[in-house]
């Protein structure tokens, strides 16, 4: 799915004096918005992006009694690391990165 963004106005690099307006006196802004040019800029997003734009506005992603509780055991010195779980993930989290499942 894309999503395709229009932007406002553009500004042009000059902007006219009014032809009554004395030398010097520089133009109104009714002047200077007759000289903005609108553009049709856009942006694509991937499914990926999508998807990760959607699991942000989800609410609280993060499970803040478990934090709580691994800070506890960190300060106590009694967090055991298990580095068979941390190979593990980090085998399936290079899988996913590569495209598999």
């Amino acid at each position: 799915m894309n999503t395709t963004i229009k932007t406002g106005i553009t500004p042009q690099q000059t902007q006219p004096k009014a032809p009554s307006a004395a030398a010097g006196q520089p133009a109104s802004a009714d002047q200077v918005a007759s000289t903005v040019k609108t553009s049709d800029d856009s942006i694509s997003l991937t499914s990926s992006a999508q998807a990760l734009g959607q699991a942000s506005k989800a609410g609280d992603v993060m499970d803040t009694h478990k934090v709580e509780a691994i800070r506890q055991q960190l300060a106590s010195g009694t967090y055991q690391i298990n580095p068979g779980a941390i190979a593990t993930n980090l085998l399936k989290l290079e899988g996913q990165l590569g495209g598999q499942s």
